[in-house]
C-alpha cells in the first residue's frame, strides 16, 4: 500500500515539474506538508522524493530542502526509461526530439554498418522488406519489420551505447511507426527508399548510405508531422 501511495506522490510531483507548476529552482513543500497533502507518512513522501532525486528532477539539500532542477540539463537515462515504461503522453515536442535522435544517430550508424555488412546481412534486410510487401495492410507487422530493419543496422554499427539507447526507445519507435503505417498510405514508397539504402550497403558506399538513410528518415518524418498536424487540429493523440 505504501508503495502505491509513494507512486502517487512521485507521479504528482513529476507532473507538476513537467507542467511548470514547480519551476526550476523552486523549493518544494516540506516533507510534513507533502505528507498532509497526500495523506501519507513522511517515510512514504521521503521515498517518492528519493526517486525524484535519483532521476535528477530534484536536488535534496540537507538542512535546506528539496529544490527543482533543470531536468533538461540534469536528468539521466532513468527518466527516459520511466517516461517510456509508463506510456506517458508523447506530445509533439517529445516526439520531434525522438525523430531528431534518429536522424543524428542513424546517419552515423549506417556509415559504420557499411564496413561490417556481408552478403548474409544484405539477404536478411531484403527478407524484412519482402515481409513488409507481403503484409502491406497490417500496420503492426509493418512497424515491427521496420524496427527490426533499423535495429539490425545498429547491431552492425557495433556501438554498444548507441545500441542500448535505441533498444530503450523501442516502444516509442513501434508506437509512431504503427501510427505511420496506419495512415493508409502505400508503404511501397518507404520500402523503395530502404531498397536503395540496401543497394548502397552492397556497394560499400559510406557516403551514399548516409545520404539514403537521411532521405529515408525525412520521408517518413515529414509524413508523420503532416498527419500529426491534421490530428492535432481534430484533437486526436498519437495512437488513436
Amino acid at each position: 500500500m505504501a508503495n502505491c501511495i509513494a507512486d502517487t506522490v512521485f507521479e504528482s510531483i513529476r507532473r507538476d515539474i513537467f507542467t511548470g507548476r514547480y519551476e526550476v529552482g523552486t523549493r518544494l513543500p516540506s516533507e510534513r506538508e507533502l505528507a498532509e497533502r497526500f495523506d501519507a507518512s513522511r517515510n512514504t513522501v521521503r521515498d517518492a522524493l528519493s526517486r525524484l532525486d535519483h532521476m535528477k528532477l530534484v536536488k535534496r539539500i540537507p538542512q535546506s530542502g528539496t529544490y527543482v532542477t533543470d531536468y533538461r540539463k540534469e536528468a539521466a537515462l532513468s527518466l527516459l526509461i520511466y517516461y517510456i515504461d509508463n506510456s506517458l503522453d508523447l506530445n509533439d515536442e517529445v516526439l520531434n526530439s525522438f525523430m531528431d535522435f534518429r536522424l543524428v544517430c542513424e546517419r552515423f550508424a549506417v556509415r559504420r554498418a557499411v564496413h561490417h555488412m556481408g552478403p548474409d546481412d544484405i539477404r536478411y534486410l531484403h527478407t524484412l522488406l519482402d515481409e513488409k510487401l507481403e503484409n502491406a495492410s497490417d500496420g503492426h507487422i509493418l512497424a515491427n519489420c521496420d524496427y527490426n530493419f533499423h535495429e539490425y543496422i545498429f547491431q552492425l554499427a557495433d556501438s554498444l551505447a548507441m545500441q542500448l539507447i535505441f533498444n530503450t526507445l523501442k516502444p516509442v519507435f513501434i508506437n509512431y511507426l504503427t501510427y505511420y503505417y496506419n495512415l493508409g498510405d502505400d508503404p511501397k514508397g518507404i520500402i523503395d527508399y530502404q531498397r536503395s539504402l540496401v543497394a548502397a550497403f552492397e556497394k560499400k558506399d559510406e557516403e551514399l548510405a548516409g545520404y539514403m538513410m537521411e532521405k529515408l528518415l525525412l520521408f517518413g518524418i515529414n509524413l508523420i508531422k503532416e498527419a500529426r498536424l491534421t490530428d492535432t487540429r481534430h484533437g486526436k493523440k498519437l495512437g488513436e
